[in-house]
């Protein structure tokens, strides 16, 4: 029985801001890659997702991740910033609605491939003036630089284990990825591949519990 749900943070919560610029900019970005002769073993777009990593774990600044991203796509590198940064039109509302529905028979972690204070801004947003932070519908969020690993890897969901004394079979993840939905798959932890909001119902029906059919209502 499912008992704690993993929600992926950019993609299902948020638009994803990032993975949108590499697609509107994904003929200058290849093109970057090519005259610097970057990115052969990885590619596109994966060399820019290593870069995003970086900045995660530290090891790239903020100002030369900006920077990189100005000089590949040609905008400016402040643009770029409010563009992943827009919290107020990033929310999935309908997402949000949902969630709070299951709450009460749910224990709800984010996780997210991000710098923690990058993060703690999304976190932070009060998209309802009487509802309280994106925070307080969570009883648990994590990222990448918390730690040290991407979100999907194994010690991500240890930890969740650990912290709520479940087992894998116990949980359910859900990411707008594909592959990141393989990966947690392959260790046979449950997964729904969102897609949108009247998917995401559709397929959490697989794993409710019985007493909470109120929350797939519209």
């Amino acid at each position: 029985m499912i008992k704690v749900i993993i929600i992926d943070c950019f993609g299902v919560i948020y638009r994803d801001a990032f993975k949108e610029f590499l697609t509107t900019n994904e003929v200058k970005l290849i093109k970057y890659l090519n005259q610097n002769s970057l990115g052969k073993e990885l590619g596109f777009p994966t060399y820019y997702y290593d870069l995003a990593h970086k900045i995660d774990m530290k090891k790239v600044s903020d100002e030369d991740f900006y920077t990189i991203f100005s000089e590949a796509s040609g905008e400016d590198p402040e643009e770029i910033r409010k563009q992943m940064n827009a919290v107020d039109v990033m929310l999935k509302e309908e997402v949000i609605a949902f969630l709070k529905k299951i709450k009460s028979q749910y224990k709800l972690v984010l996780v997210a491939n991000a710098d923690r204070k990058f993060l703690q801004k999304f976190l932070d947003h009060k998209p309802f003036l009487s509802q309280g932070r994106i925070s307080e519908l969570f009883d648990m969020p994590i990222t990448s630089s918390d730690t040290g690993v991407l979100k999907t890897h194994a010690l991500t969901f240890k930890k969740i284990a650990d912290t709520f004394q479940v087992k894998k079979e116990d949980m359910l993840y859900i990411d707008d990825s594909a592959q990141h939905i393989k990966e947690v798959s392959s260790m046979e932890i449950n997964t729904i591949h969102f897609q949108n909001i009247e998917q995401l119902k559709s397929d959490f029906q697989t794993f409710e519990r019985p007493n909470i059919s109120p929350a797939l209502s519209p």
